[in-house]
Formats: structure tokens, C-alpha cells, sequence
């Protein structure tokens, strides 16, 4: 049996601001919440 690896990049360092970014609770689209986020994108 072959064994197989997996040569992928990483660990990626990931910056604060991403990490907290990511920690903030997820906003639905519909909600009126996302109106702020959609006009600043």
C-alpha cells in the first residue's frame, strides 16, 4: 500500500484584525443590521 501526503502551505499566519473579524456574530442579509455593512462595501 502506498502511503499518500498531502503537501499543502501552511500554517498561515493570520492577522488580529481577520481573527477578529471573523469572532463577530454573523449578520443575515435581510437583516436591517447588514444595511450599514452592504453600503460600505
Amino acid at each position: 500500500m502506498q502511503k499518500r501526503y498531502l503537501l499543502a502551505p501552511g500554517p498561515t499566519p493570520v492577522p488580529p484584525e481577520a481573527l477578529m473579524a471573523m469572532a463577530m456574530p454573523i449578520i443575515h442579509h435581510r437583516a436591517p443590521d447588514f444595511v450599514p455593512v452592504l453600503d460600505a462595501a
